[in-house]
């Protein structure tokens, strides 16, 4: 895990010197879920925060791409005990989880509100 996490993190460097903000995004997404899978979790949201920023900011995003950052970072705040924040990153996801047909999120969203 030590070399996937900074081979992810060379990789966003890279991305970002050549101006490739779809990439980096990706790239920091995958850094962030390391992270978050190692209960590094300050570094974890800074890192979702950044990939998440990116793909608003990006006309060409993806929605499912949008979509897996947005996840990773429901479940960043789930581990974090902040219910309230993941509830919304979730039903943020569903919408787009649903156009690809993804049922993960309506199924996160009836756990964390009881539905």
């Amino acid at each position: 895990m030590d070399a996937a996490q900074e081979h992810y993190r060379a990789s966003a460097e890279i991305y970002r010197r050549l101006h490739n903000p779809l990439k980096t995004a990706h790239t920091l997404r995958h850094a962030a879920d390391i992270y978050r899978e190692r209960s590094t979790r300050d570094e974890s949201e800074r890192l979702y925060v950044e990939a998440l920023e990116i793909y608003r900011d990006h006309p060409g995003t993806p929605p499912l791409d949008l979509g897996n950052a947005i996840r990773g970072y429901a479940l960043l705040k789930e581990d974090t005990g902040d219910r309230a924040q993941a509830l919304a990153l979730w039903r943020e996801v569903n919408d787009l989880y649903e156009l690809a047909g993804i049922a993960e999120s309506r199924r996160r969203i009836g756990l964390l509100s009881g539905e």
